[in-house]
């Protein structure tokens, strides 16, 4: 039984190997061509553009994992059914389920791989190549924003900021507002100018009005021409124009982002944690797809390459759309962050099981 599983193995890594290739060069081609005509405008040397490519490659690699995969086992697994080599396997003695065993582990084994590269090699790499890209096209993002505002996590204080100029840290016309525990508001704020000096740690506000509120509803009013706030939660970063991708930050990275944005926007934290729990069901997906390939690939006996890549190719589409629903649901608060990431993989890893109870043998 350990030679044919030896023998299955072999054939699969084989196929699996050449297909990896000749995805990631599709891939490659496809974000060339996509870029192209910005690579050309831009008078682009040929040896930036070759560079981009490589910096891409790990980012396509890790795109072409899982449908490689998927074609090798459904070829792998059709050719042999197609020679008679799987009925001589079965005859033997050997079930169906024994005989898949190691590609089953070749699954895992690649799902943990897949998401340690990504970790690892995907996420500088492609970073390496945003930067690039915009530093040989000339572009600078800016940070400035508008209208920001800001809650504490205890929903005591509201901050306000018409406009923040983000390479001076600086806010123009803040209004900081003082609830107490039933919500009704104690003090209020106008600030015309708040400067952030990073060596101090604090923000030097100038040109202070405040405005007291008492219990039975009485406001006065006091004026002060600079003061320092020492005691805020806020950052300058709190305010720039900027959404950090959750699938090109490391884990603990994009850990500490999440938690930081469930405190500022709770909409925001609420996407920003169904792409990081997408982030670890995708993982997955290799196991998945091998699960599904086994019990369709002892179904075809002619045209295996035609039909082995129309499979995959429905698979693939089938199950991207059906993640990528499944994510907008989660992200548009209709269903839980973690719903909206892990029902893709229980829902076809159910799939995939019961094709294994109707497969062939």
């Amino acid at each position: 039984m350990r030679v044919m599983q030896r023998y299955l193995l072999s054939e699969v890594i084989k196929t699996f190997i050449y297909s990896v290739l000749i995805f990631t060069v599709i891939v490659l081609l496809l974000d060339l061509f996509t870029n192209i005509n910005m690579y050309i405008s831009n008078t682009i040397p040929f040896l930036q553009v070759v560079r981009l490519s490589l910096l891409y490659t790990p980012k396509a690699a890790s795109y072409a994992l899982a449908p490689s995969i998927l074609f090798a086992v459904t070829y792998s697994i059709s050719t042999m059914h197609s020679r008679n080599e799987l009925v001589s396997v079965l005859n033997s003695g050997i079930s169906f389920f024994s005989f898949i065993r190691s590609i089953v582990i070749l699954g895992l084994l690649l799902s943990i791989f897949g998401f340690l590269f990504q970790e690892f090699a995907v996420i500088d790499t492609y970073a390496q190549k945003q930067e690039l890209t915009q530093t040989v096209i000339g572009y600078s993002t800016s940070y400035n924003n508008t209208n920001v505002v800001l809650i504490s996590n205890d929903t005591r204080q509201v901050y306000f900021a018409r406009y923040y100029h983000d390479r001076t840290s600086e806010i123009s016309g803040l209004i900081i507002i003082s609830r107490d525990a039933a919500g009704a508001v104690t003090r209020r704020q106008d600030i015309t100018r708040a400067t952030y000096d990073p060596e101090a740690r604090h923000w030097l506000l100038s040109g202070i009005v405040t405005y007291d509120i008492d219990a039975d509803g009485t406001v006065s009013s006091s004026e002060d021409a600079q003061m320092i706030l020492t005691d805020s939660w806020f950052m300058p970063e709190d305010f720039r124009d900027i959404t950090f991708d959750i699938q090109q930050m490391r884990l603990k990275e994009a850990r500490a982002y999440i938690d930081r944005m469930q405190i500022l926007d709770r909409n925001t934290y609420l996407s920003l944690l169904t792409d990081y729990y997408e982030r670890f069901a995708f993982s997955l997906t290799p196991l998945i797809v091998i699960l599904i390939s086994c019990s369709l690939g002892s179904r075809f006996k002619k045209n295996i390459l035609l039909n082995s890549l129309l499979l995959c190719i429905i698979i693939s589409v089938c199950y991207f759309v059906f993640e990528m629903v499944t994510i907008l649901l989660a992200k548009q608060r209709f269903i839980p962050p973690i719903v909206g990431a892990w029902l893709p993989i229980f829902v076809f890893s159910l799939l995939s099981i019961q094709l294994l109870r109707h497969v062939r043998t």
